[in-house]
C-alpha cells in the first residue's frame, strides 16, 4: 500500500506535456511520500515511460478503457486501482469517476485536481480527451459509442458534478477554473487555487539582455500538435510574417504522434503555403529549444495555465497566445499595461496573431519590458517550491483526518 495514488488519464510517465511535468515535479518533490500510479488509457497500451521513473514511485497500474464497448462497469475497473491511503484524480473524466467511486466505496481521502476542465474543452469542441478515448472516431466520423456530441457532453459535466461533490479537497491552477468548478456546484470550502510552478534552476533564467544572436527572428509554437493546440491558426499567422519578416524561421516544438491525421493535415497546410522556414521537431529537450526562441507562441481553443509560457517567462522570451482559460491571468498580471508579459490575441485569428509577432520583432523596448516583467513574474510567483509544499500540506491535512 501506497500513501497516495495518483489517478490519471492518458499522461505521466507515458506521454510528455504539462500534466506530466506537473506529476514529475510533484513525485520528485515529495521523496518522504509513497506514491503510485493508475494509468487510464484507451486504444493501444502504453509500453515505454517517456520520464524517469522515481523511486517513491512504487507501483504502476494500467486502466484499460478498450472494453467499455462491451459494457465492462466503472465499479469493475475501481478493483484494477493500487491500494492507498488517499487517492488523488487529475482530471473529472474517466480518472474523477474512478475516484468518485474509490471514496464511495471505501470512504478514503479523494484529492481532485484540474487542470484543463474536460467538460469545459469538449464543449469548445475538442474531440479526444488525454487519455486517447475520441469522442468523435476521426476515421469513419461517427460518434463514438453511437452517442450525440451533446450526450457526451452531459455525461462529462455529471461526471464533474459527481467528482465536486465526492472530493474532499478541490484545487485548479487558475481563477477561471475556478469560476467554471463552482459553476458546476463546487463548494468553496473545498477550492483551493495553486498555480503552476516552474523549476527556475532547470530552466536555467536568462537576463532578459541575454545573446539572441542565435533566436533573432525565430517564432515557434511549443505545444503537442493536436486540434485543441490549433496548430493551423499558428501556420497561418506564420505566413503572414514571412512577408514582412523574409528571415524569419518558425518551429513547432512538441509530439506529433498524438494525432497523426491532424499532423498530416498541418503539415500539407504548410507546404501549401509554401513555408519551407518551418520545422516540425517532435518530441525534443527543451533546454536546448528555449535559447533559440525568441517569440514564443501558443494558439490554442483551450488551455488552463500553460507549462510553455512559464517557462518561457523563465528564459526570458515574450509571448503571444491566445485569451483563453487562465492565459489572461498570466500574461497580463495585474491588469496593468506595464505589468504585461506578451499579447493577448482572439482565438483562430491568424491575422491577429501575425500582427502581434511583428509587433514584437520590430519594437525592441517592447520586447525588453515583456521579456523582464515574465522574468519577474516566474521568478515572484511561480515556483516549483510553493507547488510541492503545498500539495504537502493537502496530504498531511487528509492522512492526518
Amino acid at each position: 500500500m501506497t500513501d497516495v495514488c495518483l489517478i490519471l488519464e492518458g499522461t505521466y510517465p507515458y506521454k510528455t506535456g504539462g500534466v506530466t511535468t506537473w506529476i514529475s515535479t510533484l513525485v520528485n518533490g515529495l521523496p518522504e511520500i509513497t506514491f503510485s500510479v493508475a494509468h487510464v488509457y484507451y486504444g493501444q497500451k502504453p509500453a515505454h515511460p517517456k520520464v524517469a521513473i522515481p523511486r517513491n514511485l512504487k507501483t504502476i497500474a494500467l486502466i484499460p478503457l478498450n472494453e467499455m464497448e462491451s459494457a465492462v462497469s466503472m465499479s469493475e475497473l475501481v478493483n484494477l486501482l493500487p491500494a492507498a491511503k488517499l487517492y488523488h484524480s487529475l482530471s473529472t473524466g474517466f480518472a474523477g469517476l474512478l475516484g468518485t467511486e474509490m471514496k464511495r466505496r471505501s470512504g478514503l481521502p479523494f484529492v481532485l485536481t484540474e487542470h484543463g476542465i474536460y467538460w469545459h474543452e469538449v464543449s469548445l469542441g475538442a474531440d479526444e480527451l488525454e487519455c486517447g478515448f475520441k469522442i468523435v472516431n476521426t476515421e469513419n466520423g461517427e460518434l463514438h459509442l453511437g452517442r450525440t456530441w451533446e450526450t457526451w457532453h452531459q455525461t462529462f459535466q455529471n461526471f464533474a458534478r459527481q467528482a465536486y461533490a465526492s472530493a474532499d479537497v478541490i484545487t485548479t491552477v487558475c481563477a477561471f477554473n475556478q469560476s467554471l468548478q463552482r459553476s458546476l456546484g463546487a463548494l468553496e470550502a473545498k477550492m483551493q487555487m495553486i498555480p503552476n510552478g516552474v523549476d527556475l534552476s532547470r530552466n536555467g533564467v536568462h537576463s532578459a539582455s541575454r545573446n539572441r544572436a542565435r533566436a533573432r527572428k525565430r517564432i515557434a509554437l511549443v505545444g503537442r500538435v493536436t486540434p485543441i493546440k490549433d496548430v493551423r491558426t499558428f501556420i497561418r499567422a506564420c505566413a503572414l510574417v514571412k512577408e514582412r519578416i523574409p528571415d524569419a524561421e518558425f518551429r513547432v516544438i512538441g509530439p506529433t504522434d498524438h494525432d497523426s491525421p491532424y499532423t498530416a493535415e498541418c503539415m500539407k497546410l504548410a507546404d501549401s503555403l509554401r513555408l519551407n522556414e518551418l520545422e516540425f521537431t517532435g518530441e525534443t529537450d527543451m533546454a536546448e529549444q528555449y535559447p533559440a526562441i525568441e517569440i514564443m507562441v501558443l494558439t490554442s481553443i483551450s488551455e488552463a495555465q500553460p507549462y510553455a509560457v512559464l517557462e518561457s517567462f523563465a528564459h526570458g522570451i515574450p509571448v503571444v497566445v491566445t485569451d483563453v482559460g487562465g492565459c489572461r491571468e498570466l500574461v497580463n498580471g495585474s491588469g496593468s499595461s506595464h505589468d504585461c508579459a506578451g499579447t493577448l490575441c482572439p482565438v483562430g485569428d491568424h491575422h491577429r496573431i501575425a500582427e502581434a509577432i511583428i509587433e514584437l520583432s520590430s519594437n525592441p523596448s517592447l520586447y525588453q519590458r515583456y521579456a523582464q516583467e515574465g522574468l519577474k513574474r516566474a521568478q515572484d510567483h511561480y515556483s516549483k517550491e510553493s507547488v510541492i509544499t503545498s500539495y504537502k500540506r493537502i496530504y498531511e491535512r487528509c492522512l492526518t483526518r
